[in-house]
């Protein structure tokens, strides 16, 4: 099947079309991300201050979303 120049032209700019779309959504996503994670860390922050040095605060992505996990940190000691 032969195509002119101009039906080769209207297929690549719709391609064109679509990846850009498929690109917003996904910068899109990865920029909410960003800005949740760094809430997260600020809170995550602020949380390591009020309990102090004797707990470990982390930030991860759980289902979709960033959450907290505080743990008893480590000391090394036996016993703890």
């Amino acid at each position: 099947m032969k195509i002119t120049k101009q039906q080769l032209k209207q297929l690549v700019k719709e391609e064109l079309n679509e990846i850009s779309s498929k690109q917003r959504v996904h910068d899109d996503r990865i920029s909410a991300q960003k800005t949740q994670r760094t809430e997260k860390e600020a809170e995550a922050q602020e949380l390591k201050q009020l309990l102090g040095y004797d707990w470990d605060v982390n930030v991860r992505m759980l289902e979709d979303r960033y959450q907290l996990t505080v743990n008893k940190a480590y000391t090394g000691e036996e016993g703890f």
